[in-house]
């Protein structure tokens, strides 16, 4: 079984470069001169991957040995990386493209030649490129010139989000969904949950990320709920719930109406703390599984008691039914682990990590490393244990750390990994924005920040005020890259903002002028809907919390 597979999309006539190196299967595909998507999925099928990378045939991917069952994947997004079983449901590539902003994914590395231009074809192929590697003013070319069939609305409405436009997107989108009302296969507003629609559930996904954008809150939650309806993906949940605790609506607010949206769902209470888990609320979890397991025992102790009271016969079918009563902290072991990291109970996880097995160790190998790694108190021979791991396990490791607010074990891991700021960019994706910011200032000091490293503390420091520093760093970059469309809007917002300050300052020595007010108004407005585009890091509420730590 493999965890990842390669999807290679054929953008050109000319022959593809490498493919990526490691035991991936490579799956090509020319998604507009092949009309076989349905072979091609049967193909990932078989490959049993969880995970498929993509590649173009312009492009060199660079991947080494990488761990995959070390990465979080329920806890992000990654640039490249599509769910298998998503892809396998839809009904093109297209209907995939990124709807949030997505985090880099450890290790990969892309080298592109540029595509034969001249060549006719390829336009989705090329399409999915340009939007997925930011390059918006060829894929608006495209998007003008060719028709996309079913997928039009979908496309626009998540180009038209890509660029900043989220009042188009949100009127595409709502468009779109009028016109999905007229397909024989949308027809039905409550589809059987065998028998998802996976498009349909994608565009009201998307119409519920525009909305929200555009400040339609109620609206978006109700395109949520339909997309929750249409497909039974946990998605549509986690976006409304983060963005209702990031606009300040209290915890019971937020569980009320989830309970109900699960209501008929057979494993509800495990959806629940699966997306209570991910959404950051470990309390509430520890409560549902301690709850649920102190249940469960006092059931299975009163079937017990009963068995021994009953015949033979009747005790075979009370043991059945003990075996059927088993507790979420026995089905979910991975995130009671996390728990109980994070409120400081570490004896208690490492005991429960060691119960569930070796075929669960394998599975779980940075949870392996990390319980040994835990029961060392001297820093000496924590260094020595680590020290013989690849580059690859090291940093997954001191990411699992970084996640687990294991700062101390983290800091240890660095002397061991060659890249001098692994733990910086490790706490700064994470939300620790201050401890990162530490670990930048000495490395800009000492003339040792990296790329990755100044594009942060421009972030850092634009979210702290200081815009003109802010601009300084973006400046500075995209002097290297002037075709990073989002570091030009990163180095335009922090333009903005000086001269919004300026504006306002004006503004209390002449109070009663009718053209500084209005240009504080639009810049205003224009810094609101910039802010909402990829430019920045678009830290989830649980990172959000972890700004002041």
């Amino acid at each position: 079984m493999a965890e990842l597979a390669v999807l290679l999309l054929i953008v050109d006539s000319e022959q593809p470069t490498a493919f990526p190196e490691g035991p991936f299967p490579v799956i090509a595909f020319d998604l507009d001169h092949d009309d076989s998507w349905s072979r091609i999925k049967e193909q990932i099928r078989l490959t049993s991957a969880r995970k498929i990378l993509l590649q173009f045939s312009n492009e060199t991917i660079e991947l080494p040995h990488h761990g995959w069952s070390s990465t979080i994947w329920q806890q992000r997004s990654y640039d490249r990386l599509w769910d298998a079983s998503e892809l396998i449901a839809s009904a093109s590539p297209l209907t995939n493209i990124p709807l949030i902003p997505t985090n880099r994914l450890p290790g990969l590395i892309i080298h592109t030649r540029e595509i034969h231009q001249k060549e006719t074809g390829w336009t989705s192929a090329r399409l999915l490129y340009y939007l997925v590697s930011h390059r918006f003013e060829l894929a608006q070319r495209l998007l003008e010139e060719n028709d996309f069939g079913k997928n039009d609305g979908l496309v626009r409405s998540c180009f038209f989000a890509r660029t900043n436009r989220y009042e188009e997107a949100y009127h595409t989108s709502l468009e779109a969904l009028a016109q999905s009302q007229h397909s024989p296969s949308t027809q039905t507003t409550q589809p059987d949950i065998n028998a998802p629609s996976f498009e349909l559930a994608r565009l009201w996904l998307a119409h519920g990320l525009h909305a929200g954008k555009c400040g339609y809150d109620d609206q978006a939650a109700a395109a949520f709920q339909k997309s929750y309806l249409a497909w039974r993906s946990m998605e549509s949940l986690f976006f409304w719930a983060d963005e209702r605790l990031r606009s300040g609506y209290v915890e019971e607010e937020i569980l009320l109406p989830l309970e109900e949206w699960l209501r008929t769902c057979p494993d509800k209470e495990e959806r629940m703390i699966r997306l209570l888990h991910r959404i950051g609320l470990d309390h509430q979890v520890l409560n549902r599984l301690e709850q649920g397991q102190q249940l469960v025992q006092l059931e299975q102790a009163d079937q017990a008691n009963q068995a021994n009271q009953a015949n033979q016969a009747n005790q075979a079918n009370q043991t059945e039914q003990l075996a059927q009563g088993e507790p979420l902290v026995s089905l979910l072991p991975d995130i009671y682990f996390d728990c109980l990291i994070r409120v400081g109970r570490i004896p208690e996880a490492i005991q429960l990590f060691h119960k569930q097995g070796p075929a669960y160790w394998l599975l779980h190998r940075t949870e392996s490393r990390l319980c040994q790694f835990l029961r060392i108190d001297d820093a000496e021979a924590g260094s020595t244990l680590t020290s013989s791991l690849p580059a690859y396990e090291l940093i997954a490791l001191q990411d699992r750390c970084v996640s687990l607010r294991l700062f101390e074990w983290a800091e240890r891991l660095q002397s061991n990994i060659t890249e001098p700021l692994s733990l910086g960019h490790r706490l700064f994706e994470n939300g620790y924005v201050m401890r990162s910011a530490t670990r930048y200032l000495i490395a800009l000091q000492n003339n040792q920040l990296d790329r990755t490293g100044y594009r942060h503390l421009g972030e850092i420091l634009y979210y702290r005020k200081a815009y003109e520093q802010a601009t300084d760093m973006f400046e500075f970059l995209l002097k290297e890259t002037p075709e990073d469309a989002s570091l030009r809007t990163a180095l335009a917002l922090g333009c903005l903002q000086q001269s919004d300050k300026l504006l306002k300052e004006s503004m209390q020595l002449f109070p009663s002028s009718v053209f500084l007010r209005e240009e504080a108004e639009k810049t205003g407005d224009a810094i609101k809907q910039m802010e909402q585009s990829e430019a920045l890091t678009s830290w989830r509420w649980r990172e959000r919390m972890n700004f002041h730590e």
